[in-house]
């Protein structure tokens, strides 16, 4: 759900990779969530972290997601990912990750966003 703001403690499962076929997933907590109209500086943030991250593949995993308000009134997003990969899966994987959060970032987020407006 995107309608509800997420909070200091709040958990979200995140479910990605091919499911059913490979069905990857890792639960993320909240560990910092400012609004960009909050702070002087007109930028937002929210941080997740799994210290399990995904299993055999990841650990002590984190999103940092930057919030840029705009003059216009439109915002900007940003993602910095950390993790400690567990297999070399992970790093030849780490181009369609980035694909995936690109795609998620700049079309489904604003798209899903546009849907509730």
């Amino acid at each position: 759900r995107i309608d509800v703001p997420l909070e200091v403690g709040d958990k979200v499962e995140e479910v990605f990779g091919l499911p059913p076929l490979i069905p990857l997933s890792v639960v993320w907590e909240c560990v910092e969530a400012s609004a960009p109209a909050a702070s002087t500086d007109k930028k937002g943030k929210l941080e997740f972290y799994s210290a399990g991250g995904v299993p055999n593949i990841a650990t002590d995993c984190r999103m940092k997601f930057q919030i840029q308000q705009e003059s216009d009134g439109v915002c900007s997003v940003k993602l910095e990912m950390e993790f400690d990969p567990v297999s070399p899966l992970i790093l030849g994987a780490a181009p369609i990750l980035k694909l995936d959060n690109d795609l998620a970032l700049k079309v489904l987020l604003p798209s899903a966003i546009n849907r509730t407006m």
